[in-house]
């Protein structure tokens, strides 16, 4: 709002390694013969942001004008999109060798998996409370097993991938809960995203959604006819 956006902006982060390269969409303008501007479409442009850290999809979260990044290291950094610069916050407790984070009322929910040797390996469940900016004091238990999650903030819960089920965990309840539908179905990989309360997933030429106890599958080709029409 300060920059006089009415709407959300979106950020494209490519992740190479050692650093991270960051795009912006932004809308192209052609004169017509009446001198009046209009739009021609949009373009992906770079944007200038020096000392960009690794960034990996599972570790970003938007909050306001400002994208975090938890890096497996215990690292956080956090981009200000209003100047384009990076400062750093408090770092996780331990490294992790996995994670996956989301946003729950203005907090970050953080699980990921702590191996310490090939015998010996724990959960991590942390959430950071970015209007103080402090780590919770106390970690979260649960006894499900996080090998490689995956989150999501649906209705105001957060939902991980432990193995073959998700489940939610109500921060205002303070308790974990198992998901009775078939959500892990459209969290195998990295290409979902929830908007308005529906997870949407889209691998193998299919486009899936999730809405409550509710899913719904539709072919990629024809959704693009969709769109078209």
């Amino acid at each position: 709002s300060l920059l006089g956006n009415t709407e959300n902006i979106l950020y494209v982060c490519l992740d190479l390694y050692p650093c991270s390269r960051w795009y912006t969409l932004c809308q192209t303008l052609t004169n017509d013969t009446s001198e009046e501007k209009k739009s021609s479409g949009y373009v992906l442009a770079p944007l200038a942001i020096p000392h960009s850290p690794h960034a990996r999809p599972s570790g970003l979260v938007a909050v306001g004008s400002n994208i975090y990044n938890i890096e497996h290291s215990s690292c956080v950094s956090i981009l200000d999109c209003r100047s384009h610069t990076w400062s750093e916050a408090p770092c996780l407790r331990e490294k992790v060798s996995s994670l996956s984070a989301s946003v729950v009322d203005q907090k970050i929910d953080v699980a990921g998996r702590i191996c310490k040797g090939p015998y010996y390996c724990k959960n991590s469940f942390e959430v950071f409370d970015t209007k103080t900016q402090i780590w919770d004091p106390d970690p979260i238990p649960c006894e499900y097993s996080f090998v490689n999650p995956r989150s999501a903030c649906i209705d105001g819960k957060f939902y991980v991938n432990a193995g073959t089920n998700v489940v939610p965990y109500d921060s205002k309840e303070g308790r974990w809960d198992l998901d009775r539908g078939n959500m892990n179905d459209h969290m195998h990989f990295d290409c979902y995203c929830e908007i308005e309360n529906v997870l949407y997933s889209a691998y193998y030429g299919v486009l899936r959604w999730y809405e409550y106890k509710y899913s719904y599958i539709l072919p990629l080709d024809l959704c693009v006819d969709l769109m078209v029409q």
